[in-house]
């Protein structure tokens, strides 16, 4: 499984090199970084049973040339693209339901184990857990966010809903709504950690303001530690 950036075509030049490295093919000193992205190329070419997931794959007239030949392994492309054309197969994510969405919550959180049925929670947290993923919109990476948050802190999932809906009533104050491309939910729940980084460490803060003026993928820790030190 080969898995690399695609959202721009430095990315995904990298990402291919990267490839190289990990299939120990000679061409990865190559100076000229394309022969080396059709090496990888031909090595899919020549092997089966393998899967290449071209992540943020939004402009798809990038991924084109990057993409390996079809029918000897399998190619998935993350996309907010609405048409696909004939280059692959769309199928589109929708949020979960409201069972699913609590079950996803209630085991990130830790409060079932991995392979627990949503009947084992307790009454009074599986009616809560409904209530949270209804007020998500049922958005997998929201109610990610929001059970990290509460398996971090030990909050219960009642002062969870209460915080939740206290902070987006603050942010849909502050901004007059909230963008389409920026669900409210998946603002929220990652403006509750922030919230709780600024709490525990104003350092931790003043590093993720630092962050966000970089790529959000493979920062190099060298930026870094050589600063601090």
């Amino acid at each position: 499984m080969l898995w690399t950036r695609a959202d721009t075509q430095e990315a995904l030049v990298s990402g291919f090199v990267a490839f190289a490295a990990l299939l120990h093919l000679p061409e990865q000193e190559e100076r000229d970084q394309l022969k080396t992205v059709q090496a990888v190329k031909h090595w899919l070419t020549s092997h089966t049973r393998w899967l290449v997931l071209l992540d943020n794959a939004d402009d798809l007239t990038l991924v084109r040339d990057f993409l390996p030949p079809a029918g000897r392994g399998h190619t998935l492309l993350t996309t907010r693209a609405a048409s696909m054309g004939r280059l692959a197969q769309r199928i589109e994510v929708d949020a979960l339901d409201s069972e699913p969405g609590a079950l996803l919550l209630l085991r990130r959180s830790d409060r079932l184990v991995p392979d627990a049925p949503l009947e084992q929670a307790e009454a009074s947290e599986r009616t809560i857990a409904l209530q949270i993923a209804q007020e998500l919109g049922g958005l997998p990476l929201a109610l990610d966010q929001a059970g990290a948050y509460i398996e971090e802190t030990h909050c219960s999932l009642a002062d969870y809903l209460h915080l939740y809906r206290n902070q987006r009533a603050e942010l849909l104050k502050a901004r007059g709504g909230l963008v389409p491309d920026h669900p409210g939910s998946v603002a929220t729940t990652w403006s509750l950690s922030f919230a709780q980084v600024q709490v525990r460490s104003a350092a931790a803060v003043d590093l993720l303001r630092v962050c966000a003026f970089l790529h959000p993928d493979a920062i190099p820790e060298e930026t870094i530690t050589e600063v601090a030190a």
